[in-house]
């Protein structure tokens, strides 16, 4: 018996949450992201270090536009010598 279509779509978005919430616990700054790509028009959230690179994702990771970030713009956006206020 195969996996699911809804479970294989939904798949990134489980882990990328559990590994969002294991690197928050242990202090190590990642980076939460949710992008689109199209044609045909596909999800994926995956998390990406302090540089700004994705981790342990394939290099078509990088076809994905970002939509959405929820911790806000992080140094990988914001560029050198740059600060958020809060």
């Amino acid at each position: 018996m195969g996996v699911p279509d809804d479970a294989r779509r939904w798949a990134c978005l489980e882990q990328s949450v559990a590994a969002a919430l294991l690197l928050a616990v242990t202090g190590v700054r990642g980076e939460w992201r949710h992008g689109v790509a199209g044609d045909p028009v596909r999800l994926h959230a995956w998390i990406v270090d302090r540089n700004g690179c994705p981790v342990d994702e394939p290099p078509d990771t990088a076809l994905y536009a970002v939509t959405y970030t929820p911790d806000g713009p992080g140094p990988a956006r914001r560029g050198p010598g740059r600060r958020t206020t809060g």
